[in-house]
């Protein structure tokens, strides 16, 4: 991965994916050498560890032992110490993805993109709309059918503070089939849960979603987006113009 020359907060933009996550989490570990979240759903990236400060090591066992009853992942990054990954890796866990986290300068990105035929974007009414909107982005993230109330529960006990996320819906023929969010934290726009139902795929409703955050925080005065890229959203992250900046080591202990 060739990194971007640009100058970003990455220390900021890491602070912005570790407080999404922990907003999820209603018993969360964050104080001290290690950031454990668990929501009790079982899918990784809804359990598991954000960050390893130095000390860190000692505690790994431990902290494999609170997550042993569910799947999880540790995000090892550069707001991690440096030998974190491979003191994960001697403790048992496997190194099963590298991912991007990229960024763009909001104001260089382009103000307008094509919306699909017969598709619109809006702000999610929550009151009316949430499960829909989850039940949209169940499929795409893997989260299985059986296990969709607890994930509905795990949206609605989000600990955000007033105005500090929003979240997204792509819909056609009155159905919702797109999702994303935006989450305001440590001065940084950042963009989560890019999902589009499998019907409705390359159609561009990714991408729109995606710049619709990124719009609604450059109208809140932010400066900066960042995003975790999956392989299948890294091309339209950046056609859109976001750049690689730093990545996370994806680490786990799953037995699978």
């Amino acid at each position: 991965m060739k990194t971007s020359g640009r100058h970003y907060d990455v220390p900021a933009m890491l602070a912005n994916c570790r407080q999404y996550w922990v907003n999820y989490s209603p018993n969360t570990q964050a104080d001290g050498a290690v950031t454990v979240y668990r929501t009790g759903v079982p899918h990784p990236l809804l359990n598991g560890v954000l960050q390893l400060k130095q000390g860190a090591k000692h505690i790994i066992p431990d902290v494999v032992s609170q997550l042993a009853k569910m799947p999880s992942a540790w995000w090892v990054g550069a707001d991690s110490y440096p030998a974190a990954t491979q003191d994960v890796l001697d403790a048992g866990g496997k190194l099963i993805a590298k991912v991007p986290v990229m960024a763009i300068h909001l104001r260089e990105l382009s103000s307008k993109v094509e919306i699909p035929v017969n598709c619109t974007l809006e702000l999610l009414d929550e009151t009316e709309d949430l499960p829909a909107w989850v039940q949209c982005y169940c499929e795409p993230m893997g989260v299985s059918e059986k296990d969709f109330a607890a994930m509905l529960f795990a949206e609605r006990s989000r600990r955000d503070a007033p105005g500090q996320l929003l979240r997204f819906a792509a819909r056609a023929d009155g159905q919702i089939v797109g999702t994303s969010e935006l989450f305001i934290h440590e001065g940084v726009a950042g963009v989560y849960l890019v999902a589009t139902k499998k019907s409705h795929r390359r159609l561009g409703i990714g991408t729109a979603l995606t710049h619709a955050a990124c719009m609604a925080g450059l109208e809140r005065g932010l400066d900066v987006a960042t995003l975790q890229a999956s392989s299948s959203g890294y091309p339209v992250y950046k056609k859109l113009g976001f750049d690689d900046v730093t990545a996370y080591d994806m680490l786990s202990f799953s037995k699978a």
